[in-house]
């Protein structure tokens, strides 16, 4: 589905009986702040329950000993052995 990201996880979740799981955790630096939150998009139109999943602290933590964004995708992947 194409279009805003709030307005289409609404319809995605459209009936009563889903449940729309969003991340409610601070935006990163290359999403502005004159956009409205998705989140809470989401909480306001969604016909059906909504969870709004925090951040995990320790990925803040992490991010902060590794001076990256706030987001594990940064971080170099472990190597297998």
């Amino acid at each position: 589905m194409r279009g805003e990201p709030g307005a289409v996880l609404v319809e995605a979740a459209g009936s009563a009986g889903d449940l729309l799981v969003v991340g409610s955790g601070p935006r990163g630096r290359r999403l502005p702040r004159l956009r409205p939150s998705v989140t809470r998009y989401c909480l306001a139109h969604a016909r059906c329950p909504v969870l709004a999943v925090p951040p995990n602290p320790l990925e803040a933590e992490l991010a902060a000993l590794h001076n990256t964004p706030w987001s594990l995708s940064h971080m170099p992947k472990a190597r297998k052995r």
